[in-house]
């Protein structure tokens, strides 16, 4: 729910919202690294412009 209202109804949230998101990186939960993966895409399709700030963080999930 938080992915759609951030990602597609508002997407002006979305560079607030990154960081927050990506301090959930270092969960161990595998359910919070898939969300998180899907969040990162999603959020790379809607504004490319954040790709450099994911891209080390999405490195680190697909690595671990």
């Amino acid at each position: 729910q938080v992915q759609e209202l951030i990602i597609h109804k508002d997407p002006t949230l979305l560079d607030n919202f990154l960081d927050e998101m990506l301090a959930f990186i270092s969960d161990r939960s595998v359910d919070v690294k898939k969300l998180l993966i899907g969040f990162l895409e999603e959020a790379c399709k809607k504004d490319k412009e954040i790709l450099p700030k994911a891209l080390p963080g999405v490195t680190i999930l697909l690595a671990d």
